[in-house]
């Protein structure tokens, strides 16, 4: 298990919010994941409301500096129907 504590900011929904993101193996295509989060105030206005995502790695892109950018999505067509991905 591989699991990716740091802080995410994504104005105006999140400002350095605390953000766990886990792997059950390795960082692969296909690889199960959960990521929960804490916005500062979601869509709704609400404050500090609360956010959980299970699904599965779908692209996996590995910049110059060898950081990995992540697509994770529910399901694969999720990309077309969903605001996050």
């Amino acid at each position: 298990m591989l699991i990716y504590v740091g802080k995410v900011t994504y104005s105006p929904y999140a400002s350095e919010e605390l953000i766990n993101v886990v792997f059950r193996d390795n960082v692969q295509n296909g690889d199960k994941v959960v990521v929960i989060l804490q916005w500062t105030k979601d869509a709704s206005g609400k404050a500090k409301a609360h956010f959980n995502h299970h699904g599965t790695v779908s692209n996996i892109v590995v910049n110059s500096s060898g950081e990995k950018e992540l697509e994770l999505l529910s399901a694969p067509s999720e990309k077309d129907i969903s605001y996050y991905w």
